[in-house]
């Protein structure tokens, strides 16, 4: 998904650049400009909405300034400038109806998914910003030749001043105002409308802006190397700096290839179609903090074939009172958490996770004596080593040994719940302990929500 937005940015960077500055205007160029534009608004959430609105706030600086220095009137270049400028509203405008859906259901995910941001609220994330994610967002994407690109990125400007970009075209000169500026937004938007962590692939801009400006500084020093060294020493260096950059990057593709990143969903689904029946009940989990995102599953419809049922540990509660008198047999499918890299070597990881999930230690449940867990890349199938052929106390039992060794924090929520609600179909005294213990771990938004499900307890599931 990243790469085709990359594409896309590409595409609106050449077509303004064509349309801007090449010859005359033709409506080809007119729309293939408005294409590439909404085709990038669509491809991802915010940082393609961030670029595009710094980019509009370029061309509609570039077009007064034009208007100025042209006497106050609309030369041929300031008609240009407002000419990108409306297609880049028009595209937003398009864009709107979806933006406005994605707001109306982002509370879960939104500390405030409201359409702008207020003076107040924009100078207190501007005091608290943090920049530290952008740096890191940057070294992952740019590794290993993350040093090198930044000095390239730093005298670029400079470069582009020499070699005139700034007074002729000024694709250079947009690019270099467009990936500072473009950053510094993401990071002040996103922080203030979020307190989830910003990941790296969310600045979906910085790799391809980064290494247009790195490859126009490096081709500018070679011109000026040519009026001072021979043909000779040039073609030699040119030699040179080919070889070191393509020996770089096979270097880390092969290191990239060498990482087990994907989640094993085929062998996980093979698995269980040939050890699970439909004697058997599948029940999923991710350990995820309550109320927040959890992993969507979606590889487990495309390859299993099995017939067992499934259910979602969160579900349990409401359908629990169907488990007395059941016999099939509880099979746990864990998700784990992990931090993603790119390579082995890797400084950051390319998808962080938070102190909460990364504090979870899933080598302890293989030491269970009464659990038999089975690894996949990504999951973890546990069952009970001796079940005693009632679904309901079997569940049970699975749930207390994975609480008997999770770090206490709000990714238990949903455990304790589960467990409150099988402890009560089982008549154990224990079972409002279990359900205070959700209340006392449940934070922000969730709180309301684990109080209804904790009175549809308490109120014998009706």
């Amino acid at each position: 998904p990243y790469s085709i937005a990359i594409f896309f940015l590409l595409g609106v960077v050449w077509s303004n650049d064509r349309l801007l500055y090449l010859g005359e205007r033709r409506w080809s160029r007119v729309i293939v400009f408005f294409l590439f534009a909404i085709g990038f608004l669509f491809s991802r959430t915010l940082s393609p909405l961030v670029v595009t609105f710094v980019l509009l706030t370029i061309l509609a600086s570039y077009s007064v300034s034009s208007f100025i220095k042209g006497g106050f009137s609309f030369s041929e270049s300031c008609n240009r400038y407002i000419l990108a400028a409306l297609l880049l509203v028009f595209a937003l405008l398009f864009y709107y109806p979806i933006l406005k859906n994605i707001l109306d259901q982002g509370p879960r995910y939104l500390s405030d998914n409201s359409m702008g941001i207020n003076p107040g609220q924009f100078l207190n994330t501007i005091l608290k910003i943090d920049l530290l994610p952008l740096w890191k967002a940057y070294v992952v994407q740019t590794e290993p030749l993350s040093w090198p690109v930044l000095v390239l990125l730093l005298v670029s400007p400079w470069l582009a001043w020499r070699k005139g970009a700034f007074h002729g075209k000024r694709l250079w000169t947009i690019t270099a105002i467009l990936l500072p500026a473009a950053a510094l937004v993401n990071i002040i938007v996103f922080q203030a409308k979020t307190n989830a962590g910003f990941r790296p692939p969310y600045a979906i801009y910085l790799l391809p802006l980064a290494l247009f400006l790195a490859a126009a500084a490096v081709q500018h020093f070679l011109d000026m190397i040519e009026k001072l060294w021979s043909p000779r020493f040039c073609r030699f260096l040119n030699l040179f700096l080919a070889i070191f950059f393509i020996s770089v990057s096979i270097g880390s593709a092969v290191d990239f290839k060498s990482v087990k990143k994907k989640t094993d969903w085929r062998n996980l689904c093979s698995y269980l179609a040939s050890t699970a029946g439909d004697r058997q009940l599948l029940i999923f989990d991710s350990l995820s903090p309550y109320d927040t995102w959890e992993p969507t599953l979606y590889g487990f419809p495309r390859y299993y074939s099995g017939k067992s049922q499934t259910v979602g540990m969160a579900q349990i509660p409401f359908v629990s009172a169907r488990f007395p008198g059941s016999s099939y047999e509880p099979v746990l499918i864990l998700f784990k958490w992990r931090e993603y890299s790119l390579t082995p070597d890797s400084r950051y990881p390319f998808i962080p996770i938070s102190d909460e999930l990364r504090s979870i230690n899933y080598e302890v449940l293989t030491k269970d004596p009464n659990l038999a867990v089975t690894e996949f890349v990504g999951f973890s199938v546990i069952r009970l080593k001796e079940s005693s052929g009632s679904l309901a106390k079997d569940t049970y039992v699975l749930v207390e040994r994975l609480l008997a060794h999770m770090p206490e924090n709000s990714s238990l929520v949903e455990l304790y719940l589960a467990e409150s609600a099988l402890a009560k179909v089982l008549d154990v005294p224990a079972w409002e302990d279990y359900l205070m213990r959700a209340e006392e771990l449940a934070t922000g938004k969730s709180v309301e929500q684990v109080k209804m499900i904790s009175e549809y307890i308490r109120s014998d599931f009706i």
